[in-house]
């Protein structure tokens, strides 16, 4: 297929259907550096959605955590994700050589490190974006074809009550906090589009403020955006 000739070449075909709105969706090859660049292309302009990029059981490989702040409970992924594959396997598994075939590594983990429920897999950039914008988290292994999707969505930090200045009749009652990253999270839970965009820079010279610009990437006018910013 002329599609893997160049894996450059791969990343800029999409880019330029993507300028088209005929996009299809990426699949995943297996390749860590590759397949990570292609979720960074799809969502990683996003000033919410964070990378964490580690190596797996102390045995080099490549491992990478994609979610987005406000939505993915911090602590879950703390302790129950990154220490668990992070710190080194059993040897009775190691003896087995187990690690031979990459999507029984994925397997593996899948099975016997990752102590949530909610598991379940993606092959393309397309369905990975709808998972991580609505909450879940994405692990990306060396070598494997497929994506693990983590379903750690984040609980309320607090009820977000209805505006006092901005009762409505009709439509929800709820209005944004003092939080930054809950706002965010917010209009995330409430805009399910991965075409909505969040752009965070700063304003002021003493006393800095954290402001974001948000956009329906194909609605909102491009020059328009670029003036804002």
């Amino acid at each position: 297929m002329r599609w893997w000739k160049s894996k450059s070449g791969q990343i800029q075909k999409y880019t330029e259907q993507s300028d088209k709105k005929q996009e299809s969706p990426a699949p995943f090859t297996g390749d860590f550096t590759f397949d990570l660049e292609l979720v960074r292309q799809e969502i990683g302009h996003n000033s919410d959605v964070h990378f964490r990029e580690f190596n797996i059981g102390r045995m080099s490989i490549r491992a990478a955590l994609i979610f987005v702040d406000g939505l993915s409970d911090i602590d879950l992924i703390d302790q129950h994700i990154i220490k668990s594959l992070m710190s080194d396997f059993p040897q009775e598994y190691k003896k087995r050589k187990i690690f031979i075939k990459d999507s029984t590594l994925k397997e593996f983990v899948k099975n016997h490190i990752l102590s949530i429920s909610k598991v379940k897999e993606v092959h393309n950039t397309k369905d990975l974006a709808l998972e991580v914008l609505t909450g879940s988290t994405a692990l990306l292994i060396d070598g494997s074809v497929g994506v693990l999707i983590l379903g750690i969505t984040k609980g309320k930090t607090r009820n977000i009550e209805e505006p006092v200045s901005e009762a409505l009749v009709r439509g929800p009652r709820i209005g944004f906090t003092e939080v930054l990253s809950d706002n965010t999270a917010l209009l995330r839970r409430h805009g399910q589009n991965e075409n909505l965009s969040l752009t965070k820079f700063q304003v002021g010279e003493r006393a800095k403020k954290e402001l974001i610009i948000a956009y329906i990437k194909d609605i909102a006018d491009p020059g328009l955006v670029k003036e804002v910013k």
